[in-house]
């Protein structure tokens, strides 16, 4: 059988399987509770590339939820605290608007150690699928996290705060 090298070799590199990374990469899979859930977006203003969030949610210690979102921009998106999807019209409207979007995840157990995690670029299903709680099974691919399976939490009953901003006075480089 030839080595793993060889075959790369003959394949012409790396080649791309299904969407979810590169040949030759080790993908770990990590089943952990949803800690974050994050909207980053990107512009350019006067010659510079600028980045900002237009959503923020996080599950504290205490199980109660923190949502903070730009009204102009990720209202849609919050339906409540433990409910945050963004469905293609808003994902649109967000893209035509800034030059990049992106949807992140913090689950539990994506830390290069093991015992924390790290926020980590999600497609848009999976941003929706998975809920501040849940506990969702994922697959590390270095800077990006593809969601397998979710296990909705029902039984939630903490404490939300919801607070909203205005993009433009918390970014005012964005004109």
């Amino acid at each position: 059988m030839p080595a793993r090298r060889s075959f790369l070799l003959a394949a012409g590199g790396l080649t791309a399987i299904g969407g979810l990374g590169w040949l030759g990469v080790e993908h770990v899979s990590v089943t952990g509770e949803v800690k974050r859930k994050y909207i980053d977006v990107s512009w350019e203003s006067q010659g510079r590339q600028h980045h900002g969030r237009v959503l923020w949610s996080a599950l504290a210690p205490d199980k109660a939820i923190n949502v903070s979102y730009a009204s102009a921009y990720a209202a849609d998106a919050v339906q409540s605290p433990r409910e945050i999807t963004v469905d293609r019209d808003l994902d649109s409207r967000l893209r035509a608007e800034f030059s990049s979007v992106t949807y992140r995840l913090g689950v539990a157990g994506t830390a290069l150690d093991g015992s924390g995690y790290s926020l980590k670029g999600v497609g848009r299903e999976g941003f929706n699928s998975a809920q501040l709680g849940d506990t969702a099974t994922v697959a590390n691919l270095g800077d990006r996290l593809a969601v397998y399976d979710v296990d909705t939490r029902a039984d939630w009953s903490g404490s939300p705060s919801v607070r909203t901003f205005d993009f433009t006075e918390k970014y005012p480089s964005f004109q």
